[in-house]
């Protein structure tokens, strides 16, 4: 979901016109999962993937008919034969995927992907609904939070208040899942409704060479990306296009007034160990379940000293990844960049494994 919201970002920013492809039903084996989506630009250019093959080709093919009509359709793939041999499946499975084409500058469905950044960043969460069938009565997209306030015009008010009755009760799913058009009023088409739980923050403290990689490198991978440092030259948009907010300030007491919760990842590169002791010192009284500082063992040991004489508990001090990353032998900025991101990568696959068996 971070890849799609970042990608409509991106197509919406530039006013260009493209078909959202979303996975609305899966049966079997598939190349990737419910509820996954590109887009597809009105030049041909795919952001993001539904599993590569004859399936996506096939998907992009279709999208310049549905910006040329502004029609919705949805494609069906039964994985069988030549079709799973070209999306490298072993075994059949059935796909199908809807096609909705989403105008230059789609204000409500900016509108909703604001509404959704803004829900994500106070750490709430919601329902991204939308209309895939070829009758929707109002807006393609909606969403509604967990305290039931709407975004977007669902076209009747006997929907309104469907989905305001049905919303607890969708909260409550932790995969997506299409609801057919037959069992809601005044709406023949279907809607594809998307919980949206979880945002996977990651804040960087320390705008130098390694920061760079990792920045570039944990956006690919769908975090969305805080970067901080005391030097504006290094903390700001030209030098990290790709960050959703950039902390140009002093580190002593960067983290006051702000929220922290369990879902952010707090990576700290700094310039020096001062300034990493002075980051880490704030950090440890977050509940950020990740907290990871780059360094070697002796670094590491010289700060650890300074903080239980500070009287930070050993149960504290545990929480901390350091060396930072994964050990594969890096090396180089860009080596080290990699190992960093791949240790984010498992232990947020970790964590969300765990929620899911909670939940269960």
């Amino acid at each position: 979901m971070e890849h799609f919201l970042i990608h409509v970002r991106q197509v919406l920013g530039e006013a260009r016109a493209a078909v959202v492809a979303t996975i609305i039903k899966q049966a079997g084996a598939a190349p990737r999962h419910l509820g996954t989506r590109m887009l597809i630009t009105a030049d041909g250019a795919g952001l993001g993937t539904i599993g590569g093959g004859l399936i996506e080709a096939q998907v992009m093919a279709a999208a310049g008919d549905v910006l040329a009509s502004g029609r919705p359709r949805a494609l069906e793939f039964h994985l069988t034969g030549q079709d799973a041999a070209e999306t490298d499946m072993l075994c059949g499975g059935h796909v199908t995927i809807s096609l909705n084409p989403v105008p230059a500058g789609d204000e409500n469905l900016s509108r909703v992907v604001d509404e959704v950044d803004r829900t994500l960043a106070a750490g709430g969460s919601g329902l991204l609904i939308e209309a895939v069938g070829p009758k929707a009565a109002g807006d393609r997209w909606l969403f509604i939070d967990r305290d039931g306030a709407l975004c977007g015009d669902p076209g009747s008010d006997a929907l309104r208040d469907e989905i305001g009755r049905r919303a607890p009760e969708w909260l409550g799913a932790e995969e997506p899942f299409l609801l057919p058009g037959a069992g809601l009023p005044d709406q023949t088409g279907d809607l594809f409704v998307t919980p949206i739980i979880i945002r996977h923050r990651m804040i960087l403290f320390g705008g130098g060479h390694v920061s760079l990689h990792v920045a570039r490198l944990a956006k690919m991978v769908g975090f969305w990306l805080v970067v901080a440092d005391d030097r504006p030259e290094f903390a700001n948009a030209a030098r990290f296009p790709e960050a959703d907010e950039v902390w140009a300030e002093e580190f002593d007491g960067i983290l006051e007034g702000r929220t922290v919760t369990p879902n952010d990842y707090l990576v700290i590169i700094t310039r020096g160990h001062l300034h990493d002791l002075s980051v880490l010192h704030q950090a440890l009284r977050t509940p950020a379940e990740y907290l990871g500082m780059i360094g070697s063992r002796r670094k590491r040991e010289v700060i650890f000293k300074k903080l239980r004489e500070w009287g930070v508990a050993e149960s504290d001090i545990a929480r901390v990844h350091s060396p930072i990353g994964l050990d594969i032998g890096a090396e180089t900025p860009e080596e080290i960049a990699v190992s960093i991101v791949a240790e984010l990568i498992a232990f947020r696959a970790t964590k969300v494994r765990r929620q899911k068996d909670w939940h269960v």
